[in-house]
């Protein structure tokens, strides 16, 4: 905030810009081209108070949200020594404390960026997705001239409907937008490369409505960001089967995060299901999706030639008793178990299948089920699956019923 009427001005390095404060203000500094030559921004007011920044670089910016699986600390993870081996020249993160408030905000009341530093006891409880995927990035991209940030947002036991702004949400919950109004609507105007999403566990008992309010939410932000094709990287929920107290029910959400990839044409699914904890919601694995995550940011910004994302169902065709799947980015299809799928008929009982693969499709048949017409693939609690592309990609679980039923119905707000 700087008084009415004084005249701020802006400087980087060699670079002038100047405002007139009308109790806000603003200055836009045009895009610059990505560099690792570092520059220092002083502001000025009223040729007076001086706010300084050094070591101010140019690069690509990545926004890292969701809920408590974002949150988890890198000292509690399976990273590996290297993914702290990170070039603060290359590679800067954003923090920020958690914050809620009714109305969009301008500001952060608690965001600042940082210098990973592997002996700061600090540094080794902030997020262990947004640290590796930054490290990762970092190193494959070390032969270019762009800089990686990446920034965090995230806060644990929270409905996907508490981050977004409540105008793009359509739904029933009084205290819709309230993180995002704090925690995501400051970063208004910036240039973000693309949006990485891990949420979904507080939505399982309204799982129906996920996928449209995922849908609504990327809506929302490339809308903050100025950007129609701003790419998401859904991360999928991964194995759980609940605990004490606890009837969470992931299927319905993954299945939700399927269909909401499948149809935004900027959005990209990270199947997670090969890994988990069935009795722990937290699980320690975290390197395998930032394994992941990173390869399709590659893919989808920086021309890598590798696949954007797992196979997905693209036919599905009946011959005799069999169903024969075919699959995008089904390239190099392999699989030690092919388990996971059932079959029924149209009477919707479901009974175990076989699954074999040859070349990119799927051949489901069971020995109960004469005349299939759907079939499930990883439909469960903690399915543990194995089936890969030639790039690592596992398959998401899918389905080609609708049949809703036996979903948890769960009131979170009372646990």
């Amino acid at each position: 905030f700087v008084k009415k009427g004084n005249q701020v001005t802006v400087m980087l390095d060699d670079e002038v810009y100047t405002t007139t404060s009308n109790g806000d203000w603003e200055i836009t500094i045009p895009a610059h081209e990505a560099s690792l030559t570092p520059k220092t921004l002083k502001i000025i007011v009223s040729n007076q108070r001086q706010h300084e920044f050094k070591n101010v670089v140019f690069g690509d910016v990545f926004l890292v949200a969701g809920q408590s699986n974002i949150q988890w600390p890198i000292k509690d993870s399976d990273y590996e020594d290297n993914d702290l081996n990170i070039d603060g020249s290359k590679v800067r993160f954003f923090a920020q404390s958690t914050m809620s408030t009714a109305e969009p905000s301008h500001y952060f009341v608690d965001g600042r960026w940082f210098i990973y530093d592997r002996n700061d006891p600090g540094n080794q409880l902030y997020s262990a997705i947004c640290l590796m995927l930054g490290s990762m990035l970092g190193k494959e991209l070390k032969d270019s001239n762009v800089p990686i940030g990446i920034m965090y947002a995230a806060q644990g036991d929270t409905n996907i409907s508490k981050w977004m702004d409540k105008t793009f949400y359509n739904g029933d919950d009084q205290d819709a937008g309230i993180f995002y109004n704090s925690m995501i609507h400051p970063f208004e105007g910036l240039n973000v490369k693309g949006v990485v999403w891990y949420q979904g566990c507080n939505d399982s008992s309204k799982a129906i409505q996920y996928k449209k309010n995922l849908l609504d939410l990327m809506s929302c932000y490339r809308n903050l960001f100025n950007d129609l094709t701003l790419p998401f990287y859904v991360v999928q929920l991964p194995c759980f089967s609940g605990d004490e107290g606890n009837k969470f029910n992931f299927a319905y959400v993954r299945d939700a995060q399927y269909k909401a990839c499948l149809e935004d044409e900027y959005a990209y699914l990270i199947a997670t299901c090969d890994g988990g904890d069935p009795c722990y919601i937290h699980p320690r694995q975290k390197r395998y999706i930032c394994k992941r995550l990173t390869k399709s940011i590659l893919a989808t910004i920086y021309n890598y030639q590798n696949a954007k994302e797992g196979p997905t169902v693209n036919k599905i065709e009946k011959q005799n008793d069999k169903l024969i799947l075919s699959f995008k980015n089904g390239e190099g299809l392999h699989s030690e178990t092919c388990k996971g799928f059932i079959l029924s008929g149209k009477n919707g009982r479901f009974f175990d299948a076989n699954a074999k693969i040859e070349g990119e499709k799927i051949l489901v048949s069971s020995e109960k089920v004469s005349d299939p017409m759907y079939v499930r693939y990883g439909f469960s609690r903690s399915p543990f699956l194995d089936i890969y592309n030639s790039d690592g990609f596992l398959l998401s679980p899918f389905r080609n019923d609708d049949y809703d039923r036996n979903i948890d119905i769960l009131n979170y707000s009372d646990i």
